[in-house]
């Protein structure tokens, strides 16, 4: 497993040679990517680490600089409160409450991985 520094550098240099987003998003945050350690509790230190706050941040950067210009109009991120309620039915709720207790994280954070994940194939389709 790569030390947190290590993944840093590597997105840097990812980010500073322009990787396509969608390439970079798959590097850093697909399932099962070297960079995502699979120990749970390790896992759940990374994603509460400034390592993976920086490199999302760079993922978003790229997104945002190579956007499709003739695409609808986007707001800027920084419009985006980082809030918002969803409606599920309650044994998906018990179900993500089980997941996250078994991956030693919030709740928040098993919803963010999987919304992003999900989000990361459906953005493949485009």
């Amino acid at each position: 497993m790569y030390e947190y520094k290590d993944i840093l550098e590597e997105a840097k240099k990812d980010f500073e040679e322009g990787k396509n987003w969608i390439d970079f998003s798959n590097k850093y945050f697909r399932q099962g990517s070297k960079y995502l350690p699979s120990n749970k509790k390790e896992r759940a230190k990374y994603l509460q680490s400034d390592v993976f706050k920086k490199v999302m941040g760079m993922k978003y950067e790229l997104e945002e600089q190579q956007k499709d210009i003739t695409g609808p109009e986007i707001p800027a991120i920084e419009e985006f409160s980082g809030k918002t309620v969803v409606r599920v039915p309650k044994s998906l709720h018990r179900d993500l409450f089980i997941i996250s207790k078994k991956e030693v994280v919030s709740l928040n954070q098993i919803i963010n991985l999987f919304l992003a994940q999900g989000v990361e194939r459906y953005k493949k389709q485009w």
